[in-house]
């Protein structure tokens, strides 16, 4: 039985890792696109360094707000997942105690 949990719990944390990583090459590539767009773009040194911080901006806040979102999912699965052995463990002392009681 604590197999079972555990494998699931460690499917469930790859399954995050995953797509952190995945959020984190999307956001490099994208920044890094982004980066060549602007640079050879025709524009005043002046303008272009105004949009580089301002598109650096916009992409971070982005990338803060993808990686607040998978940290609040990663805190209710952990929490979930206390309630659930918070329970089991409950459960296992009532029958022990009842056990011993016979």
């Amino acid at each position: 039985m604590f197999r079972k949990f555990r494998n699931q719990e460690l499917s469930n944390v790859k399954y995050t890792m995953k797509t952190v990583k995945f959020l984190l090459s999307l956001g490099f590539a994208a920044g890094v696109g982004m980066a060549i767009g602007i640079v050879t773009a025709p524009r005043s040194g002046k303008r272009t360094r105004a949009r580089l911080t301002e598109e650096y901006e916009d992409a971070k806040s982005h990338l803060e707000d993808a990686a607040n979102k998978k940290i609040k999912e990663a805190k209710a699965i952990l929490n979930k997942t206390m309630e659930k052995q918070s329970e089991k463990s409950k459960d296992a002392m009532s029958k022990l105690r009842e056990a011993i009681k016979i």
